[in-house]
């Protein structure tokens, strides 16, 4: 089985222990059956919370929900990105999205193994663009391709990890 490498911005992983789906609020009038089983804390952000921590209207939202929608209606066999965590596939990957996530340098890296999981290259989201270019991206973040958008295009692969799973031990 693969292991990756996850970054603990939120403080709460611990060695050993079961990641597991929050149970969506009863009281939220967006929930849907599709979430019913509960939502990863990414999930909740961007399902529940996101415009309450969106003051600037940054399009990530927008991108999340393609990404959702994509994955629905094309690929319904890979994970929710709502009901998952995120890892790197490399521990160096993982200190380096530390750094451009502007999260603190001694911020926990934890293993996870899983033979679940999706492959994405997360470099190529973005929604300023016209809808048939960012319909393109979003499919090939889905299907686990890439492609240069510079001459010196340099990928980021992000592991999408369906939820529960169980936390590794902490490596850094």
């Amino acid at each position: 089985m693969p292991t990756f490498y996850t970054l603990d911005r939120r403080g709460v992983l611990r060695e050993n222990e079961s990641l597991n789906l929050n149970l969506t609020p009863a009281a939220n009038p967006y929930q849907t059956p599709t979430y019913a089983t509960g939502l990863s804390n990414h999930g909740v952000l961007y399902h529940t919370e996101f415009g309450m921590h969106n003051p600037g209207n940054v399009p990530s939202g927008v991108i999340e929900y393609g990404l959702e929608l994509v994955r629905q209606l094309h690929f319904p066999e890979k994970p929710s990105r709502l009901q998952s965590m995120f890892a790197c596939e490399e521990i160096d990957h993982a200190k380096h999205f530390r750094g451009i996530s502007q999260s603190k340098v001694n911020t926990p890296i934890f293993e996870v193994t899983t033979d679940n999981f999706h492959r994405g290259d997360m470099n190529i989201f973005n929604a300023g663009c016209n809808m048939a270019e960012f319909h393109h991206r979003l499919m090939t973040y889905w299907q686990g391709e890439t492609f240069p958008l510079s001459p010196e295009y340099e990928p980021f692969w992000e592991v999408v990890i369906p939820l529960p799973v169980v936390i590794g031990r902490q490596i850094a």
